[in-house]
């Protein structure tokens, strides 16, 4: 039917945007995009936890999402064995506010990092997602977290170091920016560039 044809062109997308910097396995470092991404749909990481990160970027109501996590949906991007799969379920969830109180509600590292350590806050500040950011900032989140690419693979950052303050500097509004200051974040902070 039309939704489960979107939720397979939403999950193929996911897949090619978010997911494939992080998944290469010991001796596949040589397969193309397209060939990393159905490895990664295969092995890395489950039905459940693909469709809820679907669902949370199309703004599922909170009981289709409270579904999927009782299935055994991941809400972290780091599997149990070390490896990278999807991002953490929360940076899907960044532009609905009810789903990321419910992801952190339900557990959700508000820290966790992705591949190369862009953690949601990160992502909030490049996007200036105010409310967002100022949700995740209610709830704690670390303004002194940093990009760290060290165990990243075949990620290749053009600047690393960087703090959710920088990238609000480089794209978010002065209320973005103005926020994670007074929230303590280190103005005088360098990354790698």
């Amino acid at each position: 039917n039309g939704r489960e044809a979107a939720s397979a062109a939403t999950d193929s997308v996911i897949s090619s945007s978010f997911v494939v910097h992080g998944l290469y396995a010991a001796g596949t470092d040589h397969l193309s995009p397209e060939q990393a991404v159905r490895y990664a749909e295969s092995n890395a990481w489950d039905e459940t936890s693909r469709r809820l990160r679907s669902a949370l970027l199309v703004g599922a109501t909170a009981d289709e999402i409270d579904a999927l996590i009782k299935a055994g949906a991941l809400l972290s991007g780091k599997q149990q064995w070390g490896t990278w799969g999807p991002e953490p379920a929360l940076f899907y969830a960044l532009e609905h506010l009810d789903e990321v109180a419910l992801l952190l509600d339900r557990g959700a590292d508000i820290d966790e990092g992705n591949a190369f350590g862009k953690t949601a806050l990160m992502y909030a500040a490049h996007y200036d997602l105010d409310s967002t950011l100022t949700l995740l900032l209610a709830h704690g989140a670390d303004v002194r977290k940093r990009t760290d690419a060290k165990d990243a693979g075949d990620v290749n950052l053009w600047y690393d170091g960087r703090t959710a303050l920088m990238y609000a500097a480089e794209n978010a509004s002065e209320k973005v920016i103005r926020s994670l200051i007074q929230a303590g974040s280190d103005t005088c902070a360098i990354d790698t560039g």
